[in-house]
């Protein structure tokens, strides 16, 4: 770095980085671990590569695709989703709200007939930000999908209950099927594909870790390499002025990996994955090779 940095950005992980790579002036990178990625990291254990929770890329904007496919150069995969719901002692294609044929009969009545007698929102705003998750599900979907899959296995996943939870973030993340698709998928097992998440890239090799890697690079040759913080900068951080105040509350994610001698092969969500919406289970998902 030929001068001196006008721009201290605290963090290496892809937003800290993004922000680097985007200033295009001279800055700085500081970074508390040691290595760039954040939680987007992936590591090397007994020859196995795992990733730091999942991470799949669903490029839908084109300046992102196109910066990431420059950036990893080649080393992408497109993966297509196989993403499966374990309920009633049996497994039915994701979305559930779309595919309740397997499951008993009575599920299904309450599903389908449930989705035809739906209430409607209160009010008419289209961002959904004054109305709770529940009320959210219960319009959208109706009762039998809400009680059967939408309320148990996000209260399982957000460790809270639907009547907490707002509905602002639903709109592109939760698949809402059409009445065709819901009594379709009740008679018989639909070949069509839901979500914005239907297929994916996936570095070749390497783990998630190769795209903040990339970006480090790029970064590098125009700013240098991040910056070890100075001593006692990280002191109490996150305790805010006013240690006393209460913050949100947060919850953590347990993750377990399991490495599987033999010739490599992915190991990530949706190759296939499955979902666990029962309460009794003691995980929300897994994922197979």
């Amino acid at each position: 770095m030929s001068e001196r940095p006008k721009v201290v950005i605290l963090g290496g992980g892809l937003a800290g980085l993004s922000c680097a790579y985007h200033l295009k002036q001279p800055s700085v990178v500081i970074e508390k671990s040691g290595a760039v990625g954040g939680t987007a990291r992936s590591f090397l254990i007994n020859g196995f590569t795992f990733d730091h929770t999942g991470h799949l890329l669903h490029l839908h904007n084109p300046y992102t695709e196109r910066l990431i496919l420059k950036l990893l150069k080649g080393n992408l995969t497109l993966r297509q989703r196989s993403a499966w719901i374990y309920s009633h002692s049996t497994y039915t294609p994701y979305p559930y709200q779309a595919h309740t044929y397997g499951l008993p009969e009575d599920v299904i009545q309450d599903c389908v007939l449930g989705f035809l007698n739906r209430p409607s929102l209160p009010g008419s705003r289209p961002d959904y930000s004054h109305v709770a998750f529940d009320q959210w599900c219960l319009s959208t979907f109706g009762e039998g999908i809400s009680r059967h899959f939408m309320f148990p296995y996000n209260q399982k996943l957000w460790r809270r209950k639907p009547h907490a939870m707002t509905a602002d973030w639903c709109g592109p993340f939760v698949p809402t099927p059409a009445l065709e698709d819901v009594v379709r998928g009740a008679l018989e097992r639909p070949s069509t594909q839901f979500g914005y998440n239907t297929s994916f890239y996936y570095p070749r090799k390497g783990g998630i870790q190769v795209l903040p890697e990339a970006g480090d690079a790029d970064v590098q040759a125009h700013d240098g390499a991040p910056a070890q913080p100075p001593e006692g900068l990280f002191d109490g951080a996150g305790q805010g002025p006013h240690p006393e105040k209460q913050f949100p509350q947060r919850h953590g994610v347990h993750e377990t990996g399991i490495g599987r001698p033999g010739p490599a092969r992915f190991f990530v969500f949706g190759n296939p994955g499955s979902i666990f919406p029962n309460p009794g289970s003691p995980f929300t998902g897994w994922a197979f090779p």
